[in-house]
């Protein structure tokens, strides 16, 4: 469940992706352990917290990048996530 529009609430029936890219300067403030994606005029929205972001590949295994934390109210572009490296160390204790 999430949001197309930053009002409307949605329950897709099939899988929703859109091509990020990471930011080097973003419009929210980040810490090392989170990694700005911006989209063009699409990203994460309301309801969307937790999910993945997978680096793009065409071979191979797919290792989680980054986890949904919070983005634009209005779903228009940019998304804050957890950059899922920072916390590895700890994966690997509580796995």
């Amino acid at each position: 469940m999430g949001s197309i529009s930053g009002t409307e609430t949605y329950f897709p029936q099939v899988l929703q992706e859109v091509q990020l890219k990471e930011r080097s300067s973003c419009p929210a403030r980040t810490s090392s352990k989170q990694i700005c994606l911006k989209g063009s005029y699409k990203d994460s929205c309301g309801g969307d917290s937790g999910g993945p972001a997978y680096p793009l590949t065409s071979s191979g295994p797919r290792c989680l990048y980054g986890v949904v934390s919070y983005g634009s109210k209005k779903c228009t572009g940019w998304g804050v996530y957890s950059r899922v490296s920072a916390y590895a160390d700890w994966i690997e204790r509580n796995a």
